[in-house]
C-alpha cells in the first residue's frame, strides 16, 4: 500500500500513476468473510470454494439426439446400392434403464437422454435415416460413438470445478448443480452508501433552478456498484459543509465502503478531504495520472474503504470503473478485479495535445495538430503524461463485418448522451501522444458481468 495521507495541494511529480493507484486499491482492502447460501441466491456472487463432483454426468452412455441406436458393425458396408434394414425392437426414452440386448439385425429407437441398449454403440438421428414402420434403412456406415454423449462426458466423479474467485453466472450455477452442489460459498456482499456532494445538487425527481443540477450521479454509482454485487444500503446528497458531510460518513462507519461523488479538488468548497480526516480515515492518494478521474481519492478507516470520485459523470464512471469497481471486487476476493482490455481498431484519430488545446477531454475525427508525433513514448508533460481514458462505442465494420471502435464526444459536448452511448473505454497511456485511425487500443467493456452484447447493444 502507498503509505501515508497526501496533501491536496501536492505538486505533479506527487501524482501517482494509474497502474500504482489501482494496486493501492487492490493491496489496501479487506477481504470480506464467506458465508454459505443456496445456489437460487449465488447469482452474481464471489465464489469462495471449489467443488468436487460427487457422481458420474451421465452415468450411464446415452444418446445425444432423437434417433436409432445399433452396432456400428452392423451397418459397416451400408450404402445406397446396398442399404443394410433394422428391426426396431424396443423404444428407449430419457432416465428408462433397458433390460434387453440387441442382437444381430436390431436397433432400438431411442430418445435424447435415452440410455444405450447393450450390443449397441451407435447413434443415427432420425431425420438422417428411413423408418418404414418397424423397420429401419441404413444407406451409409455409421461410425462407433457417432451421436453418443458418453458417461462423465459432462462431469466426473471427483473432478473439481475450480471456481473460487469467479462470479457465479447463470452458466456456472448450471454446473454447480451438475457437480451435485445445493449451496456454496460465496463471498459477503459490500454493505455500502453513496453520497454525491455540492449545494447545487438537487434529486433526479425536482425541476433544477437556475444555477442547479440533479444529482445524477447516484443512481448511477448505485447501478454500476448493485452489478458487482454490492449491497447499496443508503444514498445521499452532501452539502459544502465539512462537518455535514463529516457526521454523514460517521453515519455510514459499519459499511464496507462508502462512495463519495464531488468536492475532492483543490477549489475552495472541495471539502470531502478535511471531512475525511475529521472522522479519521488515513488518505492513502488523492491525485493520479490518469483523465478523467484523475483527482479521485482513496482512504481508509478500520474496515471501511473510502472510494471519494470526480463530480463530472463521466469523470466519476471512469473513476468507478477503473478504480473504484477493482478495489470493490477485490474486497469480495475476485479473481478477475482488474479488468482485462480488448485489441480493436479505432475508427478516429486520437491526439492529447489537440483534445487539451481544444478545451475538451477527448478527441475524435481527423482533427488534430502533431500528427508526427503519434506513437511516441517519450516527452509528454503535464496533463498529456497521463492514463487517458476515452469514452467510445463498438461499431461493426461493413467492409470487414469485424468490431471498430468509436471514439465518442468530450464532457460539454452534450454529457448525457456520451453517457447513454458508451459501451466500452479506449485506454491511451500515460507515454503515448497520439494513435491514427486504424490503429490497434486497448478497450475496457462495460459489459463486464458475463453478458452478451448484442447489435442493439452496440
Amino acid at each position: 500500500m502507498i503509505a501515508s495521507s497526501v496533501a491536496m495541494n501536492e505538486r505533479p511529480a506527487d501524482r501517482i500513476s494509474f497502474e500504482a493507484a489501482q494496486s493501492a486499491v487492490i493491496d489496501g482492502v479487506g477481504v470480506l468473510p464467506s458465508e454459505t447460501v443456496p445456489l437460487r441466491e449465488a447469482l452474481g456472487r464471489v465464489i469462495r470454494q471449489d467443488v468436487v463432483c460427487d457422481t458420474d454426468c451421465p452415468s450411464v452412455d446415452v444418446s445425444a439426439v432423437d434417433g436409432y441406436g445399433f452396432a456400428s458393425q452392423s451397418a459397416a458396408g451400408a450404402s445406397r446400392a446396398v442399404p443394410v434394414t433394422l428391426r426396431i425392437v424396443v423404444t428407449v426414452k430419457a432416465g428408462a434403464i433397458p433390460v434387453m440386448s440387441l442382437g444381430e439385425g436390431e436397433c432400438a429407437a431411442i430418445m435424447t437422454g435415452g440410455p444405450l441398449p447393450a450390443g449397441s454403440d451407435t447413434v443415427v438421428a432420425a431425420e438422417d435415416i428411413q423408418a418404414r414402420g418397424d423397420l429401419v434403412v441404413v444407406t451409409s456406415p455409421a461410425p462407433s460413438g457417432a451421436c453418443v454423449t458418453r458417461r462423465g462426458d459432462f462431469a466426473r466423479t471427483g473432478e473439481t470445478l475450480g471456481l473460487a474467485g469467479r462470479r457465479a453466472t447463470a452458466q456456472v450455477l448450471g454446473a454447480l448443480a451438475a457437480f451435485g452442489a445445493t449451496t456454496v460459498s460465496v463471498s459477503r456482499r459490500p454493505r455500502l452508501g453513496i453520497l454525491a456532494t455540492g449545494d447545487e445538487l438537487v434529486g433526479c425527481e425536482a425541476i433544477p433552478e437556475l444555477g442547479c443540477v440533479r444529482a445524477s450521479n447516484l443512481p448511477m454509482l448505485a447501478a454500476l456498484a448493485s452489478d458487482i454485487g454490492c449491497d447499496v444500503v443508503d444514498i445521499a446528497i452532501g452539502r459544502d459543509r465539512e462537518d455535514e458531510l463529516a457526521r454523514q460518513i460517521e453515519r455510514w462507519e459499519t459499511f464496507a465502503a462508502i462512495i463519495i461523488s464531488g468536492g475532492v479538488s483543490t477549489g475552495k468548497f472541495d471539502l470531502v478531504p478535511g471531512a475525511l480526516r475529521a472522522v479519521g480515515a488515513e488518505i492513502v492518494f488523492s491525485d493520479i495520472r490518469m483523465r478523467p478521474g484523475g483527482r479521485t481519492i482513496f482512504a481508509r478507516k478500520r474496515d471501511s474503504a473510502f472510494f471519494c470520485l470526480p463530480g463530472s459523470p463521466i469523470g466519476a464512471m471512469v473513476a468507478f470503473l477503473m478504480i473504484a469497481r477493482p478495489g470493490l471486487l477485490a474486497m469480495m476476493a475476485s479473481s478477475a478485479a482488474v479488468p482485462t482490455p480488448f485489441w480493436l481498431r479505432t475508427t478516429a484519430r486520437l491526439d492529447k495535445e489537440w483534445t487539451l488545446t481544444a478545451g475538451c477531454a477527448y478527441g475524435g475525427g481527423e482533427v488534430g495538430a502533431n500528427a508526427e508525433t503519434s506513437g511516441r513514448t517519450t516527452g509528454l508533460r503535464g496533463r498529456a503524461a497521463r492514463t487517458w481514458f476515452v469514452p467510445a462505442r463498438c461499431v461493426q465494420s461493413n467492409r470487414d463485418k469485424g468490431l471498430w471502435v468509436e471514439p465518442l464526444a468530450g464532457h460539454g459536448v452534450r454529457g448525457a448522451l456520451v453517457l447513454a452511448r458508451v459501451t466500452c473505454l479506449i485506454r491511451i497511456d500515460e507515454k503515448t501522444q497520439s494513435v491514427e485511425p486504424n490503429q490497434m487500443v486497448d478497450v475496457f467493456m462495460l459489459q463486464t458481468d458475463g453478458s452478451l452484447t448484442g447489435a442493439a447493444g452496440i
